[in-house]
Protein backbone atom coordinates (compact mmCIF):
# COMPACT_ATOMS: atom_id res chain seq x y z
CA UNK A 1 0.00 0.00 0.00
CA UNK A 2 1.30 3.42 -0.66
CA UNK A 3 0.01 7.02 -0.52
CA UNK A 4 -1.51 9.10 -3.79
CA UNK A 5 0.79 11.71 -4.32
CA UNK A 6 -1.51 13.96 -5.89
CA UNK A 7 -2.07 16.12 -3.13
CA UNK A 8 0.34 18.01 -1.23
CA UNK A 9 -0.36 17.38 2.49
CA UNK A 10 -0.27 14.16 1.43
CA UNK A 11 3.01 14.27 -0.06
CA UNK A 12 4.46 16.00 2.70
CA UNK A 13 3.27 13.05 5.58
CA UNK A 14 4.54 10.36 3.22
CA UNK A 15 7.84 12.25 2.60
CA UNK A 16 7.75 12.67 6.45
CA UNK A 17 7.26 9.46 7.54
CA UNK A 18 8.87 7.80 4.58
CA UNK A 19 5.95 5.98 3.42
CA UNK A 20 5.96 4.61 -0.22
CA UNK A 21 4.37 7.22 -2.58
CA UNK A 22 2.34 6.25 -5.91
CA UNK A 23 2.03 8.30 -8.89
CA UNK A 24 -1.56 7.08 -10.39
CA UNK A 25 -1.94 10.39 -12.78
CA UNK A 26 0.44 11.84 -15.43
CA UNK A 27 1.31 15.06 -14.96
CA UNK A 28 1.80 17.62 -17.54
CA UNK A 29 5.42 17.68 -19.64
CA UNK A 30 4.66 21.70 -18.61
CA UNK A 31 4.78 20.15 -14.95
CA UNK A 32 7.23 18.10 -15.23
CA UNK A 33 9.45 20.43 -16.55
CA UNK A 34 8.91 23.26 -13.84
CA UNK A 35 9.98 20.05 -11.22
CA UNK A 36 13.13 19.61 -13.20
CA UNK A 37 13.93 23.45 -13.33
CA UNK A 38 13.47 23.30 -9.40
CA UNK A 39 15.38 20.29 -8.51
CA UNK A 40 18.68 21.22 -10.45
CA UNK A 41 20.02 22.90 -8.35
CA UNK A 42 18.90 20.05 -5.31
CA UNK A 43 20.03 16.70 -7.15
CA UNK A 44 19.88 16.91 -10.89
CA UNK A 45 17.53 14.19 -12.34
CA UNK A 46 16.06 14.11 -15.86
CA UNK A 47 11.95 13.80 -15.04
CA UNK A 48 9.95 12.03 -18.01
CA UNK A 49 6.80 10.55 -17.53
CA UNK A 50 9.03 7.64 -17.20
CA UNK A 51 10.94 8.47 -14.15
CA UNK A 52 8.02 10.69 -12.38
CA UNK A 53 7.16 7.24 -10.91
CA UNK A 54 9.91 6.30 -9.59
CA UNK A 55 10.94 10.08 -8.27
CA UNK A 56 7.64 11.08 -7.14
CA UNK A 57 8.49 10.49 -3.69
CA UNK A 58 11.48 13.08 -4.01
CA UNK A 59 9.68 15.40 -5.48
CA UNK A 60 9.40 18.84 -3.84
CA UNK A 61 5.70 19.14 -5.16
CA UNK A 62 2.80 17.32 -6.11
CA UNK A 63 1.11 17.06 -9.27
CA UNK A 64 -2.92 18.26 -7.84
CA UNK A 65 -4.61 18.90 -11.71
CA UNK A 66 -6.18 17.03 -13.45
CA UNK A 67 -3.99 14.67 -15.86
CA UNK A 68 -4.24 10.86 -17.01
CA UNK A 69 -4.53 7.76 -15.17
CA UNK A 70 -1.58 5.79 -14.60
CA UNK A 71 -0.91 2.62 -11.92
CA UNK A 72 -4.35 2.34 -11.10
CA UNK A 73 -6.01 -0.55 -12.12
CA UNK A 74 -7.04 -3.92 -10.82
CA UNK A 75 -8.44 -7.23 -12.28
CA UNK A 76 -12.33 -5.29 -11.52
CA UNK A 77 -11.70 -1.76 -12.88
CA UNK A 78 -9.05 0.07 -14.90
CA UNK A 79 -8.34 3.63 -15.06
CA UNK A 80 -5.25 3.98 -16.93
CA UNK A 81 -5.14 5.90 -19.66
CA UNK A 82 -7.99 7.61 -18.93
CA UNK A 83 -8.37 11.64 -18.24
CA UNK A 84 -8.98 12.72 -14.55
CA UNK A 85 -13.05 13.68 -15.05
CA UNK A 86 -13.56 10.07 -17.14
CA UNK A 87 -11.33 8.31 -14.71
CA UNK A 88 -13.84 9.69 -11.81
CA UNK A 89 -16.73 8.67 -13.70
CA UNK A 90 -15.78 5.34 -14.30
CA UNK A 91 -14.95 4.79 -10.72
CA UNK A 92 -17.54 6.59 -9.86
CA UNK A 93 -20.02 3.89 -12.01
CA UNK A 94 -17.79 0.68 -10.62
CA UNK A 95 -18.60 1.59 -6.61
CA UNK A 96 -22.18 1.94 -7.94
CA UNK A 97 -22.08 -1.33 -9.67
CA UNK A 98 -20.53 -3.15 -6.59
CA UNK A 99 -23.77 -1.83 -4.14
CA UNK A 100 -20.22 0.46 -2.12
CA UNK A 101 -20.73 3.64 -3.28
CA UNK A 102 -22.78 6.44 -4.92
CA UNK A 103 -22.67 9.64 -6.81
CA UNK A 104 -22.24 12.50 -5.07
CA UNK A 105 -21.44 16.21 -5.76
CA UNK A 106 -19.68 18.34 -2.64
CA UNK A 107 -19.74 22.31 -3.78
CA UNK A 108 -17.35 24.20 -0.99
CA UNK A 109 -17.68 27.83 -0.71
CA UNK A 110 -15.11 30.21 1.49
CA UNK A 111 -16.15 33.81 1.98
CA UNK A 112 -13.26 35.89 3.66
CA UNK A 113 -15.65 38.34 5.09
CA UNK A 114 -18.96 38.59 7.25
CA UNK A 115 -21.38 40.03 4.61
CA UNK A 116 -21.09 40.94 0.83
CA UNK A 117 -20.32 44.42 1.30
CA UNK A 118 -22.87 45.13 -1.75
CA UNK A 119 -25.35 43.60 -1.22
CA UNK A 120 -25.13 43.09 2.60
CA UNK A 121 -26.18 38.89 2.02
CA UNK A 122 -24.23 36.75 5.00
CA UNK A 123 -21.41 34.17 4.06
CA UNK A 124 -23.84 31.88 3.41
CA UNK A 125 -26.51 33.73 1.44
CA UNK A 126 -23.58 34.32 -0.88
CA UNK A 127 -22.34 31.19 -1.29
CA UNK A 128 -26.26 30.10 -1.54
CA UNK A 129 -26.31 32.52 -4.34
CA UNK A 130 -23.35 31.79 -6.59
CA UNK A 131 -24.14 27.82 -6.26
CA UNK A 132 -27.44 28.58 -7.50
CA UNK A 133 -25.82 30.90 -10.60
CA UNK A 134 -23.22 27.89 -11.41
CA UNK A 135 -26.12 25.34 -11.42
CA UNK A 136 -28.10 27.86 -13.61
CA UNK A 137 -25.24 28.06 -16.05
CA UNK A 138 -24.51 24.10 -16.35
Amino acid sequence: MAVPGHDQRDLEFAQAFSLPVRAVVEPTDEWLHKMQDSLKSAQPIALSIESYAKQIGNLPEAFVDDGVGMQSANPGVSLDGLPTPQAKARMTEWLVNRGIGRGAISISCVTGSSADSATGASPFQFCMSWMLKEIRRG
